[in-house]
């Protein structure tokens, strides 16, 4: 789930793919509880302005060049990415949307369907149908989703069912993969642009740093009471 990367379009089709998730190893397990907690904490601290907006300096879920570095592990990121901008923006909660805070590095923000720009997100659980949510209420209603697979794992540490998908739009094209935890309303998202990508490979690139990003996004709630905004949003 995404509300926008750095350009703006409206997407014309979601394919998906469903597994599951636990946000670390064996070794590694953050709980889903805190992790939520977490979102919370920083949501409720940021001070919105009068269009549901806000920019920050930092991005709770972790640095976005680490994390596209870690991501470029499994997944072909160009270096240009890696190295570009960095762009973290958050959206309160409405009506028809849930509380989104999402970070993107990009090489080329004004090019919506070249591989120029991975995005990260945390965000809390729309109500409803997850999947509903993704074809009718994320990218707009022109939307066909196609579930390919669909299955849960349960055990140890944080479990949620994954969603990949991708969405192909005129501007704007990529894939996206989300952990959703409806059990504690916390969502963990990766977003690769292009429109070569593929559903596969960002749930691979989300397997490779959804436990970073929970531990990112806790001890950013910890050391950071109230998150810095960026001068000049209008509030």
């Amino acid at each position: 789930m995404v509300v926008a990367i750095v350009t703006t379009a409206i997407v014309a089709a979601v394919v998906a793919v469903i597994g599951s998730l636990v946000f670390g190893g064996d070794d590694e397990k953050v709980p889903s509880s805190d992790v939520a907690a977490a979102f919370e904490r920083i949501d409720g601290s940021l001070s919105y302005g009068v269009d549901g907006y806000v920019e920050l300096t930092d991005c709770p879920v972790g640095d976005p060049r680490r994390l596209a570095e870690a991501v470029a592990d499994v997944v072909e990121i160009d270096d240009l990415v890696i190295d570009g901008e960095v762009y973290v923006d958050a959206y309160e909660r409405s009506s028809d949307y849930p509380a989104i805070t999402q970070c993107f590095v990009s090489s080329d923000p004004d090019d919506g369907e070249g591989p120029t720009s991975i995005g990260f997100s945390v965000s809390s659980v729309p109500s409803g149908s997850y999947r509903d949510f993704l074809a009718e209420g994320a990218y707009g209603a022109e939307i066909d989703v196609s579930i390919d697979v669909q299955r849960r794992r349960n055990g140890g540490g944080v479990v949620g069912d994954v969603f990949g998908y991708c969405y192909r739009g005129e501007d704007l094209s990529g894939c996206g993969a989300d952990v959703v935890d409806r059990a504690n309303g916390v969502v963990l998202s990766v977003y690769l642009q292009g429109t070569s990508r593929t559903a596969d490979e960002v749930v691979r690139a989300l397997d490779e740093v959804v436990a970073a990003m929970a531990e990112n996004l806790i001890e950013f709630a910890e050391s950071n009471p109230v998150p810095s905004t960026l001068s000049g949003a209008d509030t």
